[in-house]
């Protein structure tokens, strides 16, 4: 058995040519032994999201509820987050509950999450339609501009301004829907009757008695 050790950082290209040097030294099959570069990079992945979670668990963002999905079997799946973000008084969301999921691929960290306000936060910066319906774009996240050492308590941070100042000059890059961007800009009358509108339907949590859900 081959162990990494949480000390180490790896890279794609150190990690399969580790692999390569496990079969050409030993001469036997990676496949068989279960370390082809697939299972090593998604072991990486999993050691690293089990580090940002108790980052989280022992330090705090406020009003975030964060937590792992489970499966039947209350099986946690660290490639999949759920939480929570409470609207402060003042914030066109005011009062309500904001559910969101972070998907991490089993690339991660060498490739960026995907976040989803479920459901769709109404927002321009997040598509309220279709297949991506509930999707953020988020400047940070996007592929040319995604890095590794990006901690999740930032992206969360991140979450938690788009939500709180939709006008922040943070959120300046990554406008999806126009039409909720022309109602920001243009008076902003339209668009926090609208927030508001949407805050009263989504008051209610639905994840707090969630068990592994933990209050940061």
């Amino acid at each position: 058995f081959f162990f990494f050790s949480s000390r180490r950082r790896h890279t794609r290209s150190s990690l399969v040519s580790w692999a390569r040097r496990c079969v050409q030294e030993t001469g036997i099959n990676a496949e068989y032994m279960g370390i082809t570069k697939n299972k090593m990079v998604e072991a990486d992945g999993m050691q690293k999201l089990s580090q940002e979670f108790e980052y989280l668990d022992a330090n705090g963002i406020d009003n975030v509820l964060i937590g792992l999905e489970e499966d039947e079997k209350k099986q946690k799946n660290f490639f999949c987050w759920e939480g929570e973000i409470t609207a402060t008084s003042g914030c066109p969301y005011e009062g309500a509950t904001i559910k969101f999921k972070i998907n991490f691929p089993t690339t991660y960290p060498f490739d960026a999450p995907a976040i989803v306000f479920a459901p769709p936060l109404y927002h321009p910066r997040v598509f309220q339609n279709g297949s991506n319906a509930g999707q953020i774009c988020m400047d940070m996240l996007l592929p040319k501009k995604w890095k590794p050492n990006t901690p999740i308590a930032d992206i969360i941070k991140k979450l938690v301004i788009m939500v709180q100042d939709p006008t922040s000059p943070d959120m300046a890059t990554g406008v999806v829907d126009p039409n909720i961007e022309h109602e920001l800009n243009s008076g902003k009358e339209s668009f926090i009757a609208k927030a508001k509108e949407w805050a009263q339907d989504h008051q209610q949590s639905q994840l707090i008695q969630h068990q592994s859900l933990i209050h940061i």
